[in-house]
């Protein structure tokens, strides 16, 4: 599926093909950012100070992205969560904006 802008969760032609209760882009927006200050808070309590990262290029469709990943020790095991993650630049033209997660 091609990048959407969010509207697009409050076209009726989207609606009619989903079960789910109608959200609007203003709902859908808040939302995303709860999510994700929830998520950077949880991650950032539980990172240590000192820390390794790993890079990692991934592709999903036809998009090739970096990725920054956080390396750490906890008492269950190694963790590597995602911490930024950005598409790779292929044409001259294109424009790189790093997203932090």
């Amino acid at each position: 599926m091609d990048n959407l802008p969010l509207s697009f969760c409050e076209s009726p032609e989207t609606r009619q093909y989903s079960n789910l209760a109608s959200v609007s882009v203003d709902t859908l927006l808040s939302n995303m950012e709860g999510v994700t200050k929830v998520v950077e808070i949880t991650i950032g309590k539980e990172m240590p100070v000192d820390f390794g990262l790993i890079l990692d290029d991934c592709s999903f469709g036809t998009g090739q992205y970096q990725g920054v990943y956080g390396c750490y020790e906890t008492p269950s095991g190694p963790q590597y969560p995602l911490l930024s993650m950005t598409p790779v630049m292929d044409e001259p033209g294109d424009h790189l904006t790093l997203r932090v997660i």
